[in-house]
């Protein structure tokens, strides 16, 4: 009996793992990558390039301020110590772009906004090289970081609201081309950066007799009392506009491609305005022909109001954490990024700005993760 009861124990057990194996293989056939799903969507794929393209420029823009500072040191006639406040204000920017776009985020077109904000941002760069003053310099360089700010948040919830619980390596692969572009921002500016600028001229003045009037020291070589003074003179030979007038340049195709998608979309909306006309069908020929009233195929609640049926300690939770580990990551990442260049080339270490440069590329590529975003757009996910 005992023998009998290990047979059929054994026999169902096979059974049953045959019968798993093969449920196994039928969701492996019904699965699909997502690059797979990307491409069977032409408005989803168009999209995904150009926000990715949205953050190629953000990282290279945002990141290109830390290889110029001591050239804008030269045309501002300030020194790094001074200089070093467009870092707040730019970050101040980036804080505020971020909160309006997340104010708006819900009441506009979110397309339609990444493309006023890109186009108000290439215009900022193309002027703040030009500027010698350094409050003039302060104020463009908090607009640049204002029109940075906004399109990350709109694409990412955008990402989200499309791809929903799918989104992880769509999420990854455009915050991969902003630290690709912040890879390409300092070989932008390489060519255009000097080995040296001039901006401070010590002079020394003497005198016969000590005035108590001016702070005066005696130099014992000369016998005479010496005053010196430092003037701070703004250096107009630099080529550094062009740099920036070249990431300018680069976001004229990713402006044309959000125009196209929401075009595009727009169009398409005005096409299902509209079921159609009807016509009355009885003898009498002289009825009007009527139109139905405007309808929504596809109404739906807004993301906000989708968020909202959730848990607000949850939600609330939620933000603080990731608030959180935004402002330890991200923000001390790229503050450190932009102080790179600026102390390889001044500090301790007395690189080239052409090692400067290089320094912070590859500071930019060390924190790529190109091969696990591969990797989750070839390996399957479910539907």
């Amino acid at each position: 009996m005992d023998i009998k009861e290990d047979l059929k124990r054994s026999s169902s057990e096979g059974r049953r793992s045959k019968r798993k194996r093969h449920g196994a293989k039928e969701k492996f056939k019904k699965q699909k990558s997502v690059f797979q799903k990307l491409l069977e969507s032409e408005h989803h794929m168009a999209m995904v390039f150009s926000y990715c393209g949205v953050f190629l420029l953000y990282g290279m823009t945002d990141e290109l301020l830390g290889p110029t500072l001591i050239e804008l040191s030269c045309l501002a006639a300030k020194p790094l110590k001074t200089m070093s406040w467009l870092f707040f204000s730019h970050d101040m920017g980036l804080l505020c772009g971020t909160l309006f776009g997340g104010l708006i985020v819900s009441r506009v077109d979110k397309n339609l906004a990444m493309t006023i904000c890109l186009i108000s941002n290439a215009l900022s760069i193309t002027i703040l090289p030009i500027l010698h003053k350094f409050m003039g310099m302060v104020i463009f360089v908090f607009l640049y970081g204002f029109f940075l700010g906004t399109p990350d948040t709109l694409a990412n919830v955008m990402l989200i609201k499309v791809f929903g619980k799918e989104v992880a390596p769509y999420i990854q692969g455009v915050h991969f081309f902003y630290g690709f572009g912040a890879f390409l921002s300092p070989l932008v500016a390489r060519p255009f950066l000097r080995k040296s600028c001039t901006y401070m001229i010590n002079t020394t003045k003497y005198y016969d007799i000590p005035d108590p009037t001016f702070n005066l020291t005696y130099d014992s070589g000369t016998g005479l009392w010496a005053k010196s003074n430092t003037e701070f003179k703004r250096d107009e030979d630099s080529d550094i506009r062009y740099a920036y007038w070249m990431a300018a340049l680069f976001h004229v195709p990713v402006i044309f491609g959000l125009s196209w998608i929401f075009l595009k979309r727009h169009l398409d909306s005005q096409k299902g305005i509209y079921r159609g006309s009807f016509v009355s069908l009885h003898n009498d020929d002289e009825l009007p022909v009527q139109s139905l009233d405007m309808v929504s195929f596809n109404p739906e609640a807004s993301f906000w109001e989708r968020v909202q049926t959730n848990s607000k300690h949850r939600l609330l939770a939620v933000t603080i954490l990731c608030s959180v580990i935004m402002y330890l990551y991200e923000g001390l990442m790229a503050m450190f990024g932009g102080y790179i260049y600026s102390y390889a080339v001044k500090g301790t270490v007395s690189m080239t700005s052409d090692q400067g440069a290089y320094l912070t590329s590859m500071y930019w590529v060390s924190i790529l993760r190109a091969l696990t975003i591969v990797r989750k757009l070839i390996l399957v996910s479910e539907h």
